[in-house]
């Protein structure tokens, strides 16, 4: 039997944060994850969909 590879960003079963570089940009992010130099965390931890609705109010 073959596992199936669920990518972790498209996992709902996760906590996610949002995260924005000094160019302005957002990136939804697995908690788990080590943050990338040069991004802060600017909400979350949440569900994905929470992160989500968040980055659509922020960019409206």
């Amino acid at each position: 039997m073959q596992d199936q590879y669920q990518n972790p960003f498209d996992n709902s079963d996760y906590s996610f944060l949002v995260l924005k570089n000094n160019l302005g940009q957002i990136s939804l992010w697995p908690e788990f994850k080590h943050i990338p130099a040069g991004w802060q965390a600017i909400y979350g931890p949440g569900s994905r969909s929470q992160c989500i609705n968040f980055i659509e109010q922020d960019q409206a």
